[in-house]
């Protein structure tokens, strides 16, 4: 892992193990976890929602 490429502006992780993107929002939430990426198919993603 490259800690100078593994992080956004805001210190948010981009990448949970590699190839599982992580994707933030503009509060610094997590939005969704690409878990197996495909190049051929629909990817597996995890989302998340925040009350509040």
């Amino acid at each position: 892992m490259d800690f100078a490429t593994s992080f956004d502006a805001n210190g948010n992780l981009l990448q949970l193990v590699r190839g599982q993107t992580m994707s933030w929002d503009v509060r610094n939430q997590l939005q969704h976890i690409t878990t197996v990426q495909r190049e051929d198919g629909s990817n597996d993603d995890e989302r998340y929602v925040y009350d509040g």
